[in-house]
């Protein structure tokens, strides 16, 4: 009889840690206010996990520093827009740099100076100048300058992929690590917002305008 209602005891112990408490469900609702049954299942996941809870949140993931903004999760937010803007400027930076242009620039202005010292060489030699084996070794070397700076050129610009490709990989990478990151960040605000009601709460759209501004400011 004794060990029979030990284990009803631990039982009901065991029990009781494992399962939130009767007003965690209305604490998740009231906290996130939009989306509450899709993070109330979410937030008792993660208070049940041993290790880092492994879900991923679609909002959080595509409209990231807005997402986050408008939760008041402000270290996410910073997070979240300076990766997307390193991202999007190497994209940039590789689709519109125009890379390898200013030595292309420079090589048709040196085989235009090169074209104008043969034309003043010529008519050196046929006035009988001394200056005119000068005046084409001058351009010779401008036209072999040239000739080098074509070359860089076209080495500048074979690392646009480079660049493009890069900056695709940091923007998928920063959209998974929002996505991975996103509940679990906001679970952590939660648990602060038990114990502090004064912290903001629900999805501020207010806010969420703001940073939709700013990332409309910042990326055109």
């Amino acid at each position: 009889m004794d060990n029979i209602e030990m284990t009803s005891v631990k039982d009901l112990i065991f029990s009781t840690q494992e399962k939130p408490p009767e007003d965690y469900k209305g604490l998740v609702k009231e906290f996130t206010q939009i989306g509450n049954d899709y993070y109330v299942s979410r937030f008792e996941r993660i208070e049940k996990a041993t290790g880092f809870p492994w879900m991923f949140n679609w909002s959080a993931a595509l409209f990231g520093p807005i997402w986050a903004n408008a939760r008041g999760l402000r270290p996410f937010f910073w997070m979240s827009l300076i990766v997307s803007m390193a991202a999007f400027a190497l994209i940039a930076f590789g689709q519109f740099g125009s890379l390898g242009s200013a030595d292309f620039s420079r090589a048709q202005e040196l085989r235009k100076m090169a074209a104008e010292r043969l034309i003043d060489a010529k008519e050196a030699e046929e006035t009988g100048s001394n200056f005119a084996n000068a005046l084409q070794s001058s351009a010779q070397e401008m036209s072999e300058a040239a000739n080098v700076a074509e070359r860089v050129a076209v080495e500048v610009a074979k690392t646009a992929p480079f660049y493009t490709i890069s900056g695709f990989i940091l923007l998928l990478a920063a959209i998974s690590i929002q996505g991975l990151l996103g509940t679990w960040s906001l679970e952590r605000r939660f648990r602060l917002w038990r114990s502090n009601r004064l912290i903001t709460s629900g999805l501020n759209k207010r806010r969420g305008a703001l940073a939709a501004l700013l990332v409309i400011f910042v990326y055109f």
